[in-house]
């Protein structure tokens, strides 16, 4: 019998079924490696995004930050104080006293007074002023009537309309009415909008000023107190008089400097009254404070002006300062009718403050002399202070108030013309 060729039936079935347990076996390890790669590729694509989210994160943090950078910055260079020079103008008068024989040549009825006329040829050399400086050698208690050395306040209204802010409180006749008195006039100045000096608690850091930008500390004295002022303050209540004495003038003007003022200027009560002469005792003493510090000594009391000039001194941190003394001012308004008494002036100064170095440099100085003098108006007697430079005023008197005032420049002029600039 002939043999058949091909496989059997069996061998069909086995390799049937061989190949496909390895077509399952293929599709099961492709199904597996198709996950993993699925997963790995989530896992990538979730890293790629959060380092995208770190890097933006990262990158508005540090905006931010750059951000606040700038601004604290721009808030630095705002507080920042400028170290760009400062320009301050300054005007000084002399002693306003108030005598009753003049207080009633201004008297409206018994509490109203009208002192415009006396004072209002003097507003134009106030103007511009940053800072304009007096002394009050009155009271202002508001006890009517009104005696010598205790005034209306409508002195003070006119004194603020003709451009005076400050007033200097240091003069023999401060405790006249007793520490009543003159609590009453500091709280009267103040009233008026006006600042003031010469009461010790009120010297030093609390009494600095700021004009401009600058500190300035004005220290203000008295050689003393009068007869009454004597009579009416006990020892014990005169700690805030400021009595003068070199040793406490030198300490007021270093604590002041090491209290961080700019400019420290110094208002002596001194002297001997209707006398002009400047003894050794006065120079010795301004060339002490200008070495301690002092930028400007401006004197008063004598109601006579006297010599002005500079001083040059080594400080104790080695350099040069230069230091404008003007020994007396005159007065601003007296009763007193000699020549001498009737002349004054008003001192411009004009001083330029560098933040950079801590000094000063006085730029210009211009004296304008002051004619005092009575008046009539309707048969009434009254007075004026003229200012001399004036033109138009000066063509407006009498022959004889020209040749006073005349006489009034000639002094002003040969007092201060070593400081002119």
């Amino acid at each position: 019998m002939k043999k058949q060729n091909g496989l059997s039936v069996g061998t069909i079935l086995f390799l049937s079924l061989v190949s496909g347990i390895i077509a399952l076996t293929l599709l099961f390890l492709f199904f597996i490696s198709g996950s993993d790669f699925q997963l790995q590729g989530k896992h990538e694509a979730e890293e790629l995004k959060q380092g995208e989210e770190i890097l933006q994160t990262d990158w508005i943090e540090k905006t931010e930050v750059s951000q606040i950078e700038v601004q604290n910055d721009e808030t630095e260079k705002k507080t920042e104080p400028s170290m760009n020079p400062v320009r301050i103008v300054m005007s000084f008068a002399g002693d306003i006293t108030l005598p009753k024989t003049v207080q009633d040549t201004m008297m409206i009825n018994s509490r109203e007074y009208d002192f415009m006329p006396v004072f209002k040829g003097i507003s134009e050399a106030f103007k511009g002023a940053d800072l304009s400086v007096a002394t009050l050698e009155t009271l202002i208690n508001n006890l009517v009537p009104y005696e010598t050395y205790n005034a209306p306040p409508a002195l003070l209204e006119t004194l603020k309309e003709v451009g005076i802010h400050h007033l200097n409180l240091a003069t023999e006749h401060m405790l006249d009415l007793g520490f009543d008195g003159l609590k009453a006039t500091k709280l009267e100045v103040n009233r008026f909008g006006m600042e003031y000096s010469g009461y010790l608690s009120q010297q030093g850091t609390d009494g600095m000023i700021s004009v401009n930008g600058v500190r300035i500390a004005i220290l203000a004295y008295t050689y003393g107190l009068s007869d009454e002022g004597r009579a009416m303050a006990g020892k014990s209540e005169l700690s805030d008089i400021p009595i003068f004495s070199v040793q406490k003038a030198l300490d007021s003007i270093r604590m002041a400097r090491a209290n961080g003022a700019d400019l420290v200027i110094v208002l002596p009560h001194w002297g001997t009254k209707n006398v002009g002469t400047v003894t050794d005792a006065m120079r010795d003493t301004a060339n002490q404070m200008a070495e301690a510090g002092a930028d400007l000594i401006i004197g008063a009391h004598s109601n006579v002006v006297s010599e002005a000039g500079f001083i040059q001194t080594k400080r104790a941190d080695g350099r040069t300062y230069e230091t404008l003394v003007c020994y007396s001012l005159g007065a601003l308004l007296t009763d007193a009718r000699s020549e001498d008494n009737a002349a004054g002036m008003i001192l411009n100064v004009e001083v330029e403050y560098n933040p950079a170095t801590r000094q000063n440099r006085i730029l210009s100085c211009r004296p304008i002399p002051l004619y005092i003098y009575q008046d009539s108006i309707n048969d009434r007697r009254t007075w004026r202070v003229l200012n001399v430079l004036d033109e138009e005023q000066v063509s407006q008197v009498s022959e004889t108030v020209r040749a006073g005032a005349g006489v009034a420049m000639e002094r002003v002029r040969a007092e201060t013309k070593e400081i002119e600039r």
